[in-house]
């Protein structure tokens, strides 16, 4: 049994590498690749089977997983007994089991400045949507009462420029400014996450110079309009393009810390604000607090870096979020200090400003572990060290009675049991480890049918082209386990997009449901 799945797996690894000599330069570009035996697609999802979607995330998962419950915008096969289950909360409108669910974190930010009526505005590509607005308020979805969210569509043409839709962003900003409305506004500009990721070192560059450029704009009306400013960033990853030794090139995200720096309106001194020597993500929200004279909740157990309280009348703020902006050591392998940026080097040299831990263990990830997106957001906005899924994980699959009924559910209805995951060590949206573990349960029960749909990573992978040393490591797995096999391989562009871009999720669906897509066939 196991030289037939050591056979589809090298079908895989041989496909792959054709997909490169065709012109594919990244793993996360690639369309479906489908297995094919006898001629006809091997093991797709069927109703009565058991998926199983082995993600640490839940915002480009959404999609594809309302596909698979029939609730996309296009004809979806009509399931009756398909069960879904997921690693963690994706969406409260899913009708799916969780096997590690965390609940909402009360008393964020948002929270806060809502209950005492403050008018807020949330601004950001769609990029960055969940970002700004659930991550921001501890995996509340809603608005709160007073409380706005203006996201600026991310479009495919609008990702392939450095300056991605950063004027329009850095428009409505300005007019939010101007309008006096708002209190609080917090944003977040995309584009250091977006090109960081990307191997083009000319890109990352001209990245960096838009960003200095409208940061400047943003910044400048801010003061105007007498808001406080505070700058930030969620994790890093542009400042780091390529290894200083080996020149290879990193586009994974960092465990370096992050600026945070209040720049004060022209009404008032830099001295108002004087900064404690260092802190975390989770400083942050008291900091915010401490500005509009709120009492700092209970559940916020991170203290304000602030030595004492402002005292401010009709104090506003103006929180900016320069998503995958760390603090990097200086060099030519750091976009941020080889890059002319006239703006943000006036900004460290006259405002205040401190770093802040931003991975491992300070934002309630595993020791060592980068930052991300969701944790850097959720801590943010919590004023305490959120546990995040990875070290949720961690402490174990053996006994969760959600993935354990769901692998019973299978043996019952003699059906199979299908597995969504990347393939990737790095990534912040899951592991292969995940697939691995979920594998031995399997093992474990004596289930056989059980069938892996691998997603390539290509951001946080060693290479954009690391595809086939995965597919080596999974095949290792099949053996080591002795249960699963390879049905399906797309890349995370397809099959996890989040910008409602839904004929990219249609491939991967159509893929997983249909067979459609390039046929590996797997010899017998």
């Amino acid at each position: 049994m196991f030289y037939q799945k050591q056979k589809t797996t090298s079908a895989f690894i041989k496909a792959l590498r054709e997909t490169y000599k065709q012109g594919l330069k990244n793993d996360e570009y690639l369309t479906p690749l489908v297995a094919w035996k006898d001629n006809k697609p091997y093991r797709l999802i069927k109703d009565g089977d058991v998926v199983i979607l082995c993600f640490s995330r839940g915002e480009r998962e959404i999609q594809l997983t309302q596909a698979l419950l029939g609730k996309a915008p296009f004809s979806c096969e009509e399931f009756h007994y398909l069960k879904v289950i997921t690693l963690v909360n994706f969406h409260p409108n899913l009708d799916v089991e969780v096997a590690f669910p965390r609940s909402i974190i009360k008393d964020n930010l948002g929270e806060v400045l809502s209950k005492y009526g403050f008018r807020q505005a949330r601004i950001a590509e769609s990029e960055k949507g969940t970002h700004i607005g659930k991550f921001l308020s501890g995996g509340q979805e809603q608005s709160y009462p007073g409380e706005e969210r203006f996201i600026i569509p991310t479009t495919p043409e609008s990702k392939k420029k450095p300056e991605m839709n950063l004027p329009k962003v850095a428009a409505v900003v300005k007019e939010k400014l101007r309008s006096k409305l708002y209190p609080f506004i917090a944003i977040n500009l995309a584009n250091a996450d977006v090109f960081g990721h990307f191997p083009n070192e000319d890109l990352m560059d001209a990245c960096v110079g838009a960003i200095d450029r409208y940061l400047g704009e943003i910044l400048e009306t801010a003061q105007q309009c007498n808001y406080i400013t505070i700058i930030t960033a969620d994790h890093g990853v542009i400042e780091v393009a390529h290894d200083p030794q080996t020149g290879q090139m990193c586009l994974s995200h960092t465990t370096n810390p992050v600026p945070f720096i209040i720049v004060p309106p022209f009404s008032l001194s830099s001295e108002t604000f004087i900064l404690k020597n260092s802190g975390k993500l989770a400083n942050v929200a008291p900091v915010i607090l401490d500005i509009f004279n709120i009492p700092k909740p209970q559940a916020m157990t991170e203290e304000s870096l602030l030595f004492k309280k402002p005292k401010l009348k009709n104090p506003h703020c103006l929180l900016i979020i320069l998503d995958g902006w760390g603090y990097g050591t200086p060099g030519e392998h750091n976009p941020i200090w080889r890059t002319p940026t006239p703006h943000w080097d006036a900004i460290l040299k006259k405002y205040p400003w401190v770093l802040l831990d931003a991975s491992g263990e300070a934002v309630g990830k595993l020791p060592g572990a980068p930052g991300n997106s969701e944790a850097g957001h959720e801590n943010i906005g919590a004023g305490r060290v959120v546990l995040q899924a990875d070290a949720l994980l961690a402490k174990g699959f053996t006994n969760n009675s959600v993935l354990i009924e769901g692998i019973e559910t299978v043996k019952k209805r003699r059906t199979s049991l299908h597995l969504l995951g990347i393939l990737s060590h790095q990534s912040s949206h899951g592991k292969i480890e995940y697939i691995k573990n979920i594998l031995d349960l399997a093992a474990k029960e004596n289930l056989d049918s059980v069938y892996v749909h691998g997603i390539l990573d290509g951001r946080s992978a060693p290479t954009p082209t690391s595809g086939p040393r995965f597919l080596e490591e999974l095949q290792v797995i099949f053996q080591t386990q002795g249960v699963g096999d390879l049905a399906t391989l797309i890349g995370r562009d397809i099959a996890l997009d989040r910008n409602k871009n839904w004929e990219k999720t249609k491939m991967a669906y159509d893929a997983l449901i249909f067979g459609k897509g390039k046929r590996v066939i797997v010899e017998m």
